[in-house]
């Protein structure tokens, strides 16, 4: 079972996406368009809006995990690291190999 605060926080994060979905998809169909006067657009909008919010709000009460599946964790780093100064060519570049080193030491093959 989830708590009340994580069960809101996959909330948050549903409402975000789906939201920050739609308006990507305003923009392009009324950017294409080059008006808002396009009432086919709106619908689709609308309906769109309907089962995507519908959809995810049915999800998150009866299956939260398959929700959280399905938002995925993209865009939300592992690990944040803070150094004092980064390892510079004499060019004056960084030096991003020498970042990376200490990351796949132990591994058998480097990406």
């Amino acid at each position: 079972m989830t708590s009340p605060d994580s069960h809101r926080a996959l909330i948050r994060k549903f409402v975000r996406r789906t939201a920050g979905s739609l308006v990507f998809l305003g923009v392009i169909l009324f950017g294409a368009a080059g008006t808002l006067n396009w009432p086919e657009a709106w619908i689709y909008l609308a309906l769109t809006a309907t089962m995507s919010f519908g959809g995810g709000f049915w999800l998150a009460r009866h299956d939260p995990a398959l929700l959280r599946e399905r938002l995925g964790s993209l865009k939300q780093p592992k690990l944040v690291e803070f150094r004092d100064a980064l390892p510079r060519e004499e060019s004056g570049k960084i030096f991003k190999r020498r970042l990376r080193d200490p990351y796949w030491q132990d591994q058998a093959r480097r990406i």
